[in-house]
């Protein structure tokens, strides 16, 4: 109840912000007028319109794809696919000629639990059996952020399943993952009938600022508040977020950018607190594409709703989470 209550409160408060007179629409439009010719925000990823009065996206489309697991590479052994296993994402978003971004956003992300099974296969390697429990999130999301005002707002609803058939797509792409790698070992997979399905909303608020300190080098800040509401038990949810970023464009290679990112996010459930550190590194290409990496250190409870998701067997630690993604714009 205390986060349907909280969910409720900030989706009244987003309203209040953005339902304005049109004399503060007046004075806002003006002040971002102001931050474009100041160079706050780049003018060549946002541009004033002259139809609608708002900063207008350089771009109609984004897709992003991304790929999450606990382990840095094939070769690597500190994680030890128990707990946070496997993950992926897809993100396909429109930007209206006012600056609203919609998006339709998949994520799946496996859990897995050791049985302490064990046989030998025809190697005469030992091989475990593990329980497995998929979490997969499907919804639309509407945000304002590419308008570059101070402040942006971001809305949801979706649907979101726990499952133990094995049928999610993040334990099917796994499975292939292995079989396709002789040096990973797939361990026998024991499927369960448990499924827990409920519909989903969210809702944040942020403060974001640019600031282009030389032709060559941009810094960005955010910082955020939201709450996520689930019908699924002890899923629900408030946090918060924020980073910043630094952007440098070489003289040399103008199509061309780096982009580093420090950033923190804190979520506070009924059963506990969460807190994940993360550090990204991204490579920008001709303004349209950019690939990077991200390493994530999730610290305090560990949130185990989705059954599975327990610490390292051999470190007694949460594993270091690992994303790769790319994004392309058009």
């Amino acid at each position: 109840m205390k986060n349907l209550t909280l969910f409720f409160s900030c989706l009244l408060t987003t309203f209040t912000v953005f339902a304005q007179s049109g004399a503060d629409q007046e004075k806002q439009i003006a002040w971002v007028s102001t931050q474009v010719e100041k160079k706050d925000i780049p003018l060549e990823i946002l541009s004033l319109d002259p139809r609608t009065q708002t900063l207008a996206p350089s771009h109609k489309y984004e897709i992003t794809i991304g790929i999450v697991d606990d382990n840095k590479w094939v070769t690597d052994t500190t994680g030890d696919d128990r707990g946070y296993t496997y993950g992926h994402f897809v993100k396909a978003s429109y930007i209206t000629a006012k600056g609203l971004r919609l998006t339709v956003h998949y994520t799946g992300d496996l859990y897995t639990q050791d049985t302490g099974r064990y046989y030998k296969n025809g190697e005469g390697s030992l091989v475990g059996h593990q329980k497995t429990m998929e979490e997969s999130i499907t919804k639309f999301v509407v945000d304002n952020a590419e308008q570059g005002r101070l402040l942006y707002y971001r809305a949801g609803v979706g649907w979101h399943v726990l499952e133990g058939s094995g049928k999610g797509t993040a334990a099917q792409v796994q499975q292939k993952f292995h079989s396709l790698v002789k040096e990973i070992r797939q361990p026998v997979n024991e499927y369960s009938n448990y499924r827990e399905s409920a519909p989903m909303a969210e809702a944040a608020i942020g403060v974001q600022k640019n600031y282009q300190v030389s032709s060559q080098i941009q810094l960005e800040q955010k910082a955020e508040v939201g709450v996520v509401a689930t019908g699924v038990k002890d899923a629900s949810h408030v946090m918060t977020n924020a980073e910043a970023s630094a952007i440098y464009r070489p003289s040399f290679a103008s199509n061309y950018a780096t982009k580093l990112t420090a950033g923190v996010t804190v979520k506070a459930y009924d059963v506990g607190t969460e807190v994940t550190p993360y550090v990204e590194a991204s490579v920008l290409i001709k303004k349209k594409a950019s690939c990077g990496v991200r390493l994530a250190r999730p610290q305090g409870d560990a949130i185990n709703y989705q059954k599975y998701n327990l610490p390292n067997q051999r470190t007694g630690k949460t594993d270091d989470i690992w994303t790769a993604s790319c994004q392309y714009k058009f």
